[in-house]
């Protein structure tokens, strides 16, 4: 049998039908089925007895002569798209087109170049849809960064041109920097006065008494600094809703995390934003305020009025996407956008795709905006509307302010975060620290060292190290050999899990140790009776942990050991969660354990004084989240943090790496963001991955040395 290549398929997805003998092989030896399965896109077509490649990467024509093939463009190719093709070659380019649903993304077909050479020229924005076989990308990423189409893509003239229009979209009023960092309209001065005239000022019928760094924020938000991103504790939500008010909005669309839907109902219809009196008092003002729970029917959309949602909820239902999307809001608030980080996550592309088709104001909320590297700001930057113009898209943000490390993990550019900390200065946030715009009393941070038996840790310990052993065997029984630093680190990378058994058996240690400081912490702290009997308490404490089972371990012993406490953990409904809110902020709870996950965010703990970290998390943010919950506007009395810390367990890795992200964030984000209890002489910060790299490389150093002295006897 000769070896013949057809060309069938379309323009848009391009085969070509590959037909040899099984025995074949290339001039060096190579077998030719070795050979095809080595392309990057091909299957086998059991009824036309042939393989079908969609992908080969650059120079086809010249890939398959050299194979020995005789190309054939007419005998199979049946498609009146591909009557015009003279040369394989001209198909390699992805082609790219406007998508209809959502003008701002292009999808692109890869066709002969396949993914990989399709993913390198299209850049770091393109993600791959394995349920369409295509790749999706920011429009505006079709411009190099000089704005001039990419080379080696098919690029139609209405991408280019909305590519262009989205770059040149204007997001920012002259002056208004000086409002987004003042703490009040008075101290902007004259550039303040020069701003409200263009935009206006929070109108009087607003129904909640801004501080003066809330109206200041509010006007630097309309004017174009759309990512409120206020220290955690200063009352962005007011903030967000008095930038809303200074609109025509009729629609109000509020995207939050889960557990503050409730809270944000309340702020919703305490501001009037919706029930402003130029469209007439409402007998209710929670009439046309409508929250969507996963657990009911989606009620109907108000003509005129909010929405509030769940990030997660648009996630999971498409559904309720596409109904919101038809609904046409026309002002966007996205609570704790930080959430939305990972740009390839079905949550981020869903709030995405929603904002994007948003004709009004667009904000983010954070107070912890980056956790850990500037490849995060990206997707909360498409959401608010400021990517493309002021950073030029997505591709030119990432290349400029992050690189890949040798995990393929994005880290900054460190020498490139002052230049980013001016730029969101100057055109894309309002950032104000605590310190800065309000007096509140004093933050204190210190590490309980315990003592806890470590048998258990140690247990977990063993069972990690022989899972990695396990590995190791395998590795050599299949290769032949020891694996080297890159095989280890790619393991390591999709094994950050063991080290998570790690940290859950220090967390468990501490269980009891953690339990009977609660219980001596009520004991000792002053209790009341309020008029109607009932006790109330006047120093509560919060207990923080992170991994679930320490959740739950800790939601066991606690309550058995101090009568009324509750506990805030993943799981609870948001009406119970409400419920405990109200009654701690009422003195009525003298312990709440708290996940940092289910808690750290919408939730007001201001009762509290006092915080015990059973656990924290690698993530200076998520640790300052939890903080503030009681460190924040309506505190009155110094706060004291506590973290419990267990020698010969993984508490002093986590530490240090701590402190290590924090020297990083407070380049962009200002001081204050270490949260770190310990120092150690070792600043070193291990990551999970690299916990796991550690100890194979361990067990591979001793199984080296062993063999060596078999060797040697």
């Amino acid at each position: 049998m000769s070896r013949t290549a057809h060309l069938t398929g379309t323009y848009r997805q391009p085969v070509l039908r590959l037909r040899f003998e099984r025995k074949a092989r290339l001039k060096d030896g190579t077998s030719l089925v070795e050979w095809v399965k080595a392309l990057p896109g091909r299957h086998w077509n059991a009824e036309e007895r042939a393989w079908d490649v969609t992908g080969t990467g650059d120079r086809p024509s010249r890939l398959l002569k050299r194979a020995g093939f005789e190309l054939d463009l007419e005998a199979e190719n049946d498609d009146p798209s591909l009557q015009d093709v003279w040369d394989i070659d001209e198909l390699v380019d992805p082609l790219l087109r406007l998508s209809k649903q959502n003008p701002a993304i292009v999808l692109v077909r890869p066709r002969l170049a396949g993914f990989e050479l399709a993913r390198r020229r299209l850049g770091p924005g393109a993600r791959w849809d394995r349920d369409t076989g295509r790749f999706e990308m920011p429009v505006a990423d079709v411009l190099t960064a000089d704005g001039r189409p990419k080379p080696g893509l098919v690029i139609p003239k209405k991408a280019i041109a909305a590519a262009k229009e989205a770059r040149s979209r204007g997001v920012r009023v002259t002056n208004a920097a000086e409002l987004a960092g003042a703490k009040s309209v008075d101290e902007a001065g004259k550039a303040a006065l020069a701003t409200i005239a263009k935009v206006g000022d929070v109108p009087d019928w607003f129904g909640v008494q801004l501080y003066p760094y809330q109206r200041a924020g509010a006007i630097a938000a309309v004017s174009g600094h759309r990512l409120i991103a206020d220290e955690p504790g200063l009352g962005k939500t007011l903030e967000a809703l008095g930038a809303v008010a200074m609109t025509d909005a009729d629609r109000l669309l509020i995207i939050s995390p889960p557990v503050a839907m409730t809270h944000w109902a309340r702020e919703i219809a305490a501001s009037r934003v919706v029930n402003r009196p130029t469209r007439g008092n409402l007998s209710e003002p929670f009439d046309n305020i409508v929250v969507i729970s996963p657990t009911r029917k989606v009620p109907d959309l108000p003509g005129v009025g909010a929405v509030v949602v769940s990030d997660s909820l648009l996630a999971s239902r498409p559904a309720l996407a596409e109904q919101i999307r038809a609904w046409k809001p026309d002002a966007l608030i996205v609570d704790e956008i930080h959430r939305e980080k990972t740009w390839e996550s079905t949550r981020s592309v869903a709030v995405r795709s929603i904002a994007e088709q948003v004709p009004g104001i667009r904000l983010g909320i954070s107070g912890t905006p980056m956790f850990a590297n500037p490849v995060e700001l990206a997707s909360p930057l498409a959401i608010t509307g400021q990517l493309d113009p002021v950073f030029g898209g997505y591709g030119a943000f990432v290349e400029t302010y992050a690189r890949q490390n040798h995990f393929k993990a994005w880290v900054a550019r460190k020498k490139m975060l002052p230049q980013l900390r001016r730029i969101f200065d100057e055109q894309v946030w309002v950032r104000r620290r605590k310190d800065d715009v309000i007096d509140l009393p004093p933050k204190t941070r210190r590490e309980l060292v315990v003592d806890v038996d470590l048998s258990g840790f140690r247990k977990a310990h063993k069972e990690v190290t022989a899972k990695v052993a396990q590995w190791v065997e395998d590795y050599v029984a299949a290769e032949g050999h020891l694996p080297d630093d890159e095989t280890i680190e790619a393991f390591a990378r999709q094994s950050i899990g063991l080290t998570s058994m790690l940290r859950r058996a220090a967390g468990l240690a501490k269980v009891k140790a953690a339990t009977d400081y609660i219980a001596e912490w009520v004991e000792q702290t002053k209790k009341a009776r309020d008029e109607e009997g009932h006790v109330t308490f006047d120093r509560p404490l919060i207990v923080w942990t992170h991994h679930r089972v320490v959740s739950e371990a800790m939601a066991q012993a606690v309550p058995q050991a101090v009568g009324g406490a509750r506990v805030i953990i993943g799981g609870i409904s948001r009406e119970e969660r409400t419920e405990i809110d109200d009654a701690f902020q009422a003195g009525r709870i003298p312990v709440v354990v708290a996940s940092i996950t289910a808690a750290g965010t919408g939730i007001t703990l201001t009762r509290a004084s006092d915080a015990l970290f059973v656990e924290t998390d690698w993530t200076p943010a998520l640790v300052q989240q939890a903080e503030d919950r009681c460190h924040r506007v309506g505190s009155q009395r110094p706060v004291t943090l506590t973290t419990m810390v267990a020698p010969g367990t993984l508490d002093e890795r986590v530490q240090s790496v701590l402190t290590q992200k924090a020297e990083l964030l407070e380049v962009l984000m200002g001081q204050g963001q270490d949260v770190s209890v310990s120092d150690f002489e070792d600043d070193e910060a291990t990551a999970p991955a690299e916990i796991v790299a550690e100890i194979a490389r361990d067990i591979i150093a001793k199984r080296a040395k062993g063999s060596r002295r078999r060797k040697a006897a």
